[in-house]
């Protein structure tokens, strides 16, 4: 499947669905480096987010890309002549964004409400009509929660490196330093 996003190293597909996107167009994420096809493309970006409110009471027919690291809104375009493309980016949200995710029913659609924190800190709001099955919906709150969790814990565990015994264990681990040398630094600090 052709993607109109670059997805970021170690980032894979885990899945994609047609929604409908109520809120603001956001993006808490940039891409330096990615894999488009079969091309390797490089580019800077920033990590800014641009706002434009989306109506709540149109909304925007969209497809929701769930990666492993974010999630990837993209307009979708009903033309004429070549029915359904693929349209712009709306929103771009880092799991580790998120600050609050909301199960809600509106009228017969299931609704998944998430509060992101915004790169000056403040709230924005985005809501994901996932359609008339609930539990579509709750497939998606459990895969946003569980990425989320991953990606805070895999944070949460960097070493800290301001202690010199660590620094000298990771240098010994890569082969930097002989065990002889480490045992003789080592006792030194100890």
């Amino acid at each position: 499947m052709e993607l109109p996003f670059i997805l970021e190293t170690d980032e894979t597909l885990l899945n994609a669905i047609d929604i409908q996107y109520f809120g603001s167009e956001i993006s808490t994420s940039s891409s330096n480096v990615g894999l488009y096809g079969s091309g390797l493309i490089v580019g800077v970006g920033s990590s800014k987010t641009r706002k434009k409110k989306v109506g709540f009471f149109g909304g925007k027919l969209a497809r929701a890309y769930f990666t492993n690291k974010r999630l990837v809104v993209t307009e979708k375009k009903i033309t004429m002549f070549s029915g359904v493309k693929e349209g712009e980016i709306i929103a771009i949200i880092d799991y580790d964004k998120i600050q609050g995710i909301t199960p809600r029913k509106f009228v017969r659609a299931y609704n998944i409400d998430l509060v992101v924190k915004d790169f000056d800190g403040s709230p924005v709001n985005v809501s994901l009509n996932i359609g008339p099955d609930e539990s579509e919906r709750d497939q998606f709150i459990t895969l946003i929660k569980e990425n989320r969790e991953k990606l805070l814990n895999r944070d949460a565990k960097k070493p800290e490196l301001e202690d010199p015994l660590t620094i000298l264990k990771i240098r010994l681990a890569k082969g930097e330093i002989a065990k002889q040398e480490f045992e003789e630094l080592s006792a030194l600090i100890t």
